[in-house]
């Protein structure tokens, strides 16, 4: 069976709350929320690629962090996903994302889930969706 999974990148706003978290609320974007409904109604497993931790799930408990990922740590970060894609048996991948035009801030994560589906055998759909869900 081919596991088919929705994935969007992880939020700069986060609940600032000590300890962990579970990461679907642990972010307070709209977009990651829309995102997991979405994925929710289709049955699909939900992601979310962090510039820090790599792919994580909804609950996936994790600590207040403030990480923007760089150019320099794609090669690394592309590796790691690419394992986890792996180890999911995720063998197709619907990412959701902004265009980069208008936040060239998300290069960075476009990149690093292309190159991990490439090194994974995993197909990928982009989907590039409006600005303002994230308002």
């Amino acid at each position: 069976m081919i596991s088919i999974a929705i994935c969007t990148y992880c939020s700069r706003e986060k609940q600032e709350t000590p300890g962990v978290l579970p990461a679907g609320e642990r972010y307070k974007s709209k977009r990651i929320k829309e995102i997991q409904q979405l994925a929710s109604a289709k049955g699909r497993p939900f992601l979310i690629l962090s510039g820090k931790y790599g792919l994580l799930d909804s609950g996936s408990p994790i600590p207040f962090y403030d990480h923007l990922l760089q150019k320099e740590e794609v090669k690394w970060l592309i590796k790691k996903v690419s394992k986890q894609l792996s180890a999911l048996n995720i063998k197709q991948l619907d990412y959701y994302t902004i265009p980069h035009n208008q936040d060239p801030n998300l290069i960075p994560y476009l990149d690093c889930i292309q190159g991990a589906a490439e090194l994974a055998k995993a197909s990928i759909n982009i989907h590039f969706i409006s600005k303002n869900i994230d308002a």
